[in-house]
């Protein structure tokens, strides 16, 4: 369906289901949407993006002032994984993770640089700990 809606600018994909699948591309402002300039695609299944042989960028460009979220409402895992490179994760700013525990298994070499400070805060800090 292309035009509907009351300026006539939004195209929507949808199948018959209830709730429905769908693609909304949206131009103007229209209530019940994810606002103007905007595309939304749902749907009430498994959802993948695949690209077999190209690159996938996902990138908000520097006039963007909103934040950017990944969110699992549900029991399963988020799992990043790189078969064959390495994973790169920087930012100009802070980098905070916060979990109840965290767990860091390196096979090779583990290395911790700070360029002014390190600071470790815990009851107990055990550096060799015995074998047990």
């Amino acid at each position: 369906d292309s035009g509907v809606g009351p300026g006539m600018d939004k195209i929507v994909i949808t199948d018959e289901s209830i709730p429905a699948n769908h693609v909304v591309i949206q131009t103007g402002k229209c209530k019940g949407t994810v606002g103007p300039e905007s595309i939304l695609i749902e749907c009430t299944g498994n959802m993948h993006i695949n690209s077999r042989k190209g690159q996938l960028d996902i990138h908000v460009d520097n006039e963007s002032t909103s934040n950017i979220n990944i969110v699992n409402e549900g029991t399963g895992d988020i799992t990043m994984q790189c078969q064959k490179g390495n994973t790169y994760i920087s930012s100009e700013g802070l980098i905070k993770v916060d979990a109840t525990n965290i767990e860091i298994n390196a096979s090779n070499t583990l290395e911790l640089n700070a360029s002014s400070s390190m600071t470790l805060r815990a009851p107990r800090i055990d550096m060799n700990p015995p074998e047990e």
